[in-house]
């Protein structure tokens, strides 16, 4: 539902890289902010994708994308179909499954896709392929790129290699060398937003809640959901940014209202900043509210959250 509304604001040039990830949790949330007794409120949780890769891209790229996208599906079925080579033949089944499936998932984040796509387009042009790879200076040129692309895989793997050993030993040790193997990778991973988000919940947990901020600032320019609110709400309540702790935690809220985390992050600020009325507030929702599924933390947070309305019995 709310992809569509995110398409109807800017349905020619999208919203860009990542457009999806920064912009679908707020409209989440702001419909839930219009609509607080609405059913699907129980339902709702965090969307990193609208399970349609048609929408997915027409929400990042615009009009122009999803139709390069859709007619780049089509161009390789029509072709495979016109060759009289049987191989390509069947792999315009191929395409056509992966077409069939991107209405309903999203295949194209997975490298087996684009390897069917590939082995499509090969397969349509074999012929010429085959007459072009003849000539010498074309296998040279093949040569070089297969050794270029093979080494920035093996160069990006060594890069992820050493980021799962960074997480490994934050578990393992607990110690600030633990954000100094994470401060080597930050030059690499500046703009990856699963690498800004690790690494700010880790300098979180490692009581460095500046650099956390910092770190969570820039997350925040290409990933902004429950999970990126809830943390920078934690970050902003431990450095004292009350007032930017509560427009957090109260946006998480929003964003998943079936949550218990928020609220609790709220009791906290009110509770620090001696604001009883929001607290008591904030603590009667906590108690009356329904749990989805129940758990050790649900149960903490409705213990922590004493109701202002009973008393206690004597």
């Amino acid at each position: 539902m709310q992809s569509w509304e995110l398409i109807s604001k800017r349905p020619v040039t999208g919203y860009g890289t990542n457009g999806f990830d920064r912009e679908y949790m707020h409209t989440q949330a702001d419909y839930f902010r219009s609509h607080p007794d609405s059913g699907y409120a129980m339902l709702a949780d965090e969307v990193r994708h609208p399970l349609n890769e048609f929408a997915y891209v027409w929400v990042n790229f615009g009009i122009i994308g999803m139709t390069g996208l859709v007619g780049l599906l089509l161009f390789l079925i029509v072709l495979c179909i016109r060759s009289k080579d049987t191989c390509s033949q069947l792999l315009s089944l191929s395409v056509v499954g992966l077409a069939v499936f991107c209405c309903f998932s999203y295949p194209l984040h997975y490298p087996l896709s684009w390897l069917v796509l590939l082995l499509s387009l090969t397969g349509v042009a074999g012929k010429r392929l085959s007459r072009l790879m003849r000539k010498r200076s074309a296998r040279y040129i093949v040569l070089t790129s297969c050794c270029l692309v093979s080494f920035l895989i093996i160069y990006n793997a060594v890069y992820e290699w050493r980021w799962n050993y960074a997480y490994r030993h934050y578990y393992k040790r607990r110690d600030m060398r633990t954000v100094d193997k994470y401060e080597e990778l930050f030059s690499h991973f500046h703009d990856d937003k699963y690498f800004l988000y690790n690494y700010a919940f880790v300098a979180y947990k490692m009581h460095d809640a500046k650099r956390a901020y910092r770190l969570m600032s820039e997350c925040m320019n290409y990933r902004r959901g429950y999970n990126t609110e809830l943390l920078a709400g934690d970050i902003c309540r431990k450095l004292g940014y009350y007032d930017e702790a509560i427009l957090h935690y109260d946006e998480a809220n929003y964003m998943c209202p079936s949550c218990f985390a928020p609220l609790e992050g709220l009791h906290y600020v009110y509770d620090t900043i001696g604001d009883s009325v929001n607290k008591s507030r904030i603590a009667d929702e906590i108690t009356t509210k329904k749990v989805k599924v129940l758990s050790s933390d649900v149960i903490r947070i409705k213990k922590s959250a004493k109701p202002t309305t009973a008393k206690d019995p004597p």
